[in-house]
């Protein structure tokens, strides 16, 4: 349904663009000020509804079978997924720190967790303008491995801590999003059988930061190789 639905939406979507940009191409500058105004506004309204459309492909399709859950080197796959952040980190000037002897080798499914850590990590970049600096860390307790993404921005007020991982729920309306991806975080920690949170970070009350954690169950090396 979510494949069909989202070609069926596509269609006039491309063909709305289309025509916009016919129309900023052959008359931009012959038109008034308010009506290339608004032409920009159709394309840009047109990329975010593309962008709603593709993230709740993602949402629908977060599954996975025991066949593809398999030990997931953390390290690894956080490398993989700052490498398909790296040019939009670049451009919003964040910085992505990383304690990388603290990642541990988790079971789970590569494709979703790569998902959702760059779904956080790129959250925590946009909610921390100017000069976003993000954190990534884990830590293990009695049951689970928990992983921990804390950025330098405002935090995130203790009445959205809930709100925000509902789909399409937003606490803030001037940061570029779909309202899916922490729903869709949610989906994925569900699938491995874990938790998602978020708390104070380190910050001054004033700058109290964001504290997102996510847990894993914890499995050691031999209990992961017999699966």
């Amino acid at each position: 349904f979510a494949d069909i639905a989202s070609h069926e939406l596509k269609t006039p979507l491309r063909h709305i663009s289309g025509f916009a940009d016919i129309l900023a191409e052959e008359h931009e500058g012959l038109l008034s000020e308010e009506a290339d105004l608004c032409i920009a506004n159709i394309t840009q309204g047109v990329r975010e509804m593309q962008g709603v459309i593709e993230a709740l492909l993602r949402y629908s399709r977060a599954k996975t079978s025991e066949s593809r859950m398999q030990p997931v080197d953390l390290k690894h796959l956080l490398g993989q997924a700052l490498r398909s952040l790296e040019r939009r980190i670049a451009s919003s000037g964040g910085v992505v720190d990383v304690d990388w002897q603290s990642l541990p080798t988790v079971r789970g499914d590569p494709v979703l967790l790569k998902q959702l850590l760059e779904n956080l990590i790129w959250n925590a970049i946009k909610f921390s303008q100017p000069n976003p600096v993000v954190r990534v860390s884990a830590s293990r307790d009695l049951l689970d491995w928990v992983i921990s993404v804390e950025d330098n921005g405002p935090g995130v007020e203790p009445e959205h801590r809930e709100y925000i991982f509902q789909m399409f729920k937003r606490s803030r309306v001037d940061v570029e999003g779909s309202g899916i991806g922490l729903a869709l975080c949610k989906k994925i920690v569900g699938i491995h059988r874990g938790k998602i949170w978020v708390e104070d970070g380190s910050g001054p009350p004033e700058r109290r930061r964001a504290l997102f954690k996510f847990s894993i169950p914890a499995r050691v090396r031999e209990e992961i190789s017999q699966h």
